[in-house]
């Protein structure tokens, strides 16, 4: 006889807690996770950048790609419409 796994349709309740104790677990590693204090975030600034884009100078968009704008689409379904009228 085969046994049958348990399914969250089954018991959801714990299987909710279950999971959520893993999810604060987890985020708790990542807030202690040592990202670079004191002198490591200043050597940031000595790396070399992969890229650096060309610029002519200040408004220059020449490194953004051109495209059609679409038109601006406004929805005529205000739900509150009426309570907000003279806002």
């Amino acid at each position: 006889m085969r046994k049958r796994w348990a399914s969250f349709a089954d018991r959801p309740e714990p299987y909710c807690r279950r999971r959520a104790g893993r999810w604060s677990i987890f985020l708790s590693s990542i807030a202690k996770a040592p990202l670079g204090t004191g002198d490591d975030m200043s050597r940031l600034l000595l790396v070399e950048a992969p890229f650096l884009p060309k610029c002519r100078g200040p408004g220059d968009a020449s490194n953004f790609d051109d495209y059609e704008e679409e038109p601006l689409r406004i929805s005529g379904t205000e739900k509150c419409s009426k309570e907000f009228a003279e806002f």
